[in-house]
């Protein structure tokens, strides 16, 4: 059984899903498949789907994966790369720290 905080979040983002969808426009049948599947176990109750056709289940999953990643590579070749691991801003950190250090001033 969730607790408050966890049924809160899933609330939240139920509701954050529903107002992206944009449906027809933003959907495709994996993507509606696969929301129904989320809907219906985040309501509590089982999915028979996923034992009676499973491949049919990972296919809509996948598909909405592979949209999702498709959709990721065109933003960050729109946007140009980011640096968001944490790791390597701290490396770039200390290199630049180190290149400052070797750094000559001004006389």
């Amino acid at each position: 059984m969730p607790d408050d905080a966890d049924a809160r979040r899933l609330r939240n983002l139920r509701r954050r899903v529903a107002r992206a969808k944009c449906f027809p426009d933003n959907t495709s049948a994996a993507d509606r498949h696969v929301h129904l599947i989320a809907e219906i176990l985040a309501a509590g109750h089982s999915y028979p789907m996923l034992a009676e056709e499973p491949q049919h289940c990972a296919e809509s999953m996948l598909w909405t994966l592979l949209a999702l990643y498709r959709a990721r590579n065109r933003v960050q070749a729109l946007e140009g790369p980011t640096v968001t691991s944490r790791r390597i801003r701290r490396q770039c950190k200390r290199a630049l720290g180190r290149i400052k250090a070797l750094e000559v001033p001004d006389a």
